[in-house]
């Protein structure tokens, strides 16, 4: 019963031990997934802001330079046309070279004008389609963090159904070895009660004839001593007192070894 017992409480044992394992795998499991995601979309993250920011960078460049080169061609234009109305005063014509230059003036400033509304609709089109791109990019992230924190959740939910299930099975193991002991210790004791109860009725048997014996000796030697016999009568009484009790004790050793035995 004894190594029931034990055996029972060894097979629980492993069989909590692996059950703790295997929920440390998941939860080793579950971890390095969520970090690896992280990881994935916080590279994704780094890079996609890396294009936005190399693409501001380049459009602010191109502005720059756009803006330093109508600078100097509008210098150059004027020293142009300073040295032109110069050279047209001493030849007599200033008054036509001048409306040369003022009409001439007039459409560059007006291509100017549409050179630099068409660039700001192309412009506006792409930091749209750039605010789009970042818009779905965004939208990425967060869904993937919401997955993330879902299957974070559900494995947390599946470690905690494990743990309980652990539980519950090991209480009703624990519970049905206890439930098998107590039986067996009360088959046990039934047992000893019963071979208790018998080696007492043996003893209770014995005693009442040895009593009955000591009165039919008495009866037999008061008898014989009336008629002259009682030491013949009394050798013979002992002799077989002597034997029966060697009797009994080897009877008795004999139950023993048969009650061990079984």
């Amino acid at each position: 019963l004894e190594a029931a017992r034990l055996e029972a409480a060894r097979i629980a044992a492993e069989e909590e031990e692996a059950a703790r394992e295997a929920q440390a795998q998941l939860h080793a499991a579950t971890f390095i997934q969520s970090h690896i995601r992280g990881k994935l979309a916080r590279g994704q993250y780094s890079a996609e802001r890396a294009a936005v920011i190399r693409a501001q960078m380049a459009v602010r460049r191109w502005i720059l330079r756009v803006k330093w080169t109508r600078a100097r061609e509008a210098r150059e234009e004027a020293e142009r046309v300073a040295a032109e109305a110069a050279k047209a005063k001493a030849e007599g014509n200033a008054a036509v070279f001048i409306q040369s230059r003022v009409r001439g003036a007039a459409a560059r400033n007006r291509y100017a004008k549409e050179r630099a509304a068409i660039i700001s609709v192309q412009m506006c089109a792409r930091r749209w389609v750039l605010r789009r791109k970042w818009r779905r990019l965004e939208a990425a992230r967060l869904e993937a963090a919401r997955i993330a924190a879902e299957e974070e959740e559900a494995a947390r939910e599946a470690q905690a159904q494990l743990h309980a299930a652990t539980f519950i099975q090991s209480h009703i193991r624990g519970k049905l070895a206890r439930g098998q002991y107590s039986a067996e210790r009360a088959a046990v004791i039934r047992a000893q009660m019963a071979v208790r109860r018998w080696i007492l009725r043996v003893k209770w048997t014995r005693a009442r004839e040895a009593r009955e014996e000591a009165e039919r000796v008495a009866a037999e030697a008061a008898k014989a001593k009336a008629e002259g016999n009682a030491a013949v009568f009394i050798q013979s009484r002992v002799r077989g007192a002597a034997a029966r009790n060697r009797y009994a004790k080897e009877r008795a050793a004999i139950i023993s070894v048969q009650m061990c035995a079984r």
